[in-house]
C-alpha cells in the first residue's frame, strides 16, 4: 500500500508541475499577442522640427521621434505634473509637413491627408535650455506614445 501512495504522489506532483508550465507558456504567449506596442527611448532623437518640419539636431531644446504611420497611433499620454509641451507634427505620403499641433489632454485630429507623424517632448523646466544625451530618456519616459504593433 506504501509503494501505492509514493506512485500516486509521484503522479500527482507531475501532473502539478505539467500544469504550471503549461499555465506560464500560456501566459507567456497571451503578453507577446497584446496589440500595441509603447514607443521606445531609443525613437527619439535629440532635436526641435524646424519651420519646414525637418528635425534640426542643432537645436537642443527638444526631443523628437522618428516618422510613425498615422494608422499606427492608438495614443498619446503625458504624465501627470511633467514639466514638458508635447507637439505633433503630421506629414503627407511624400514626407511633406502639413501642420502641427500641441497635445493636452487629447491627441489633435490628423488632418486630412496625413499619413505619417512625429512627436516632439520639449522640456519647459530644463536648467540650461537644452536636452543632453543623459536626459532624453527621462523626458522621453514623461510621454507615452501608445502603437499598434
Amino acid at each position: 500500500m506504501a509503494k501505492k501512495a509514493k506512485w500516486q504522489t509521484a503522479l500527482i506532483a507531475t501532473l502539478a508541475g505539467l500544469g504550471v508550465l503549461l499555465g506560464g507558456g500560456a501566459l507567456a504567449r497571451q503578453i507577446s499577442n497584446e496589440k500595441t506596442k509603447e514607443l521606445p527611448t531609443y525613437s527619439y532623437t535629440i532635436g526641435a522640427v524646424d519651420e519646414e518640419g525637418e528635425i534640426d539636431t542643432k537645436d537642443k531644446s527638444s526631443i523628437t521621434s522618428d516618422e510613425l504611420k498615422v494608422a499606427d497611433l492608438v495614443s498619446i499620454e503625458i504624465e501627470e505634473d511633467a514639466e514638458v509641451s508635447v507637439f505633433i507634427h503630421w506629414y503627407n505620403e511624400d514626407g511633406d509637413w502639413m501642420q502641427s499641433g500641441e497635445v493636452t489632454d487629447e491627441v489633435p485630429e490628423a488632418p486630412e491627408g496625413a499619413e505619417t507623424f512625429r512627436v516632439e517632448i520639449e522640456p519647459t523646466d530644463d536648467d540650461d535650455g537644452e536636452v543632453g544625451a543623459l536626459e532624453k530618456g527621462t523626458y522621453a519616459k514623461m510621454v507615452t506614445v501608445t502603437l499598434k504593433k
